[in-house]
């Protein structure tokens, strides 16, 4: 016997999950955004080359991985903002991504990030605009 499901009534319908269907792939979810990444992206000495491609790849796709700081741009009228790499793993980071800078392993490490980025900037520019510097960076 075959039982018929309303198809405007979501109690009757089945989870697209148990048809192996992925969280991202999901008809009735909104469009899941991603992470976006600097072009010359900030790397900490200590992440060895080997295991970089697939932190990036995990932050992109929101998994989770080895923990790690990353080096954001703030929205507002700071510069930049250090994230815990767990904390994008929140369903608003999913709706609403941020612009990485740069990937370090611990907080001291991406503290001396900033303040390389820093340096650079003012020895560039010879102020502290630190996204102007970023968006104008050309190596």
């Amino acid at each position: 016997m075959v039982q018929e499901v309303e198809e405007n009534n979501p109690s009757q319908m089945r989870n697209p999950a148990s048809r192996g269907v992925p969280f991202h792939h999901r008809g009735t979810e909104a469009e899941v955004k991603v992470h976006k990444f600097y072009k010359y992206l900030y790397w900490d000495e200590n992440i060895p080359e080997k295991k970089r491609n697939r932190i990036k790849w995990r932050l992109k796709v929101s998994k989770r991985d080895i923990p790690c700081y990353v080096l954001t741009l703030c929205e507002g009228e700071d510069q930049l903002e250090i994230y815990n790499s767990a904390v994008l793993l929140q369903s608003y980071f999913r709706k609403n991504p941020k612009f990485i800078i740069g990937i370090a392993g611990g907080y001291g490490a991406a503290v001396g990030m900033v303040q390389q980025i820093t340096e650079e900037c003012y020895r560039k520019n010879k102020d502290a605009d630190l996204k102007r510097y970023l968006a104008e960076r050309t190596e």
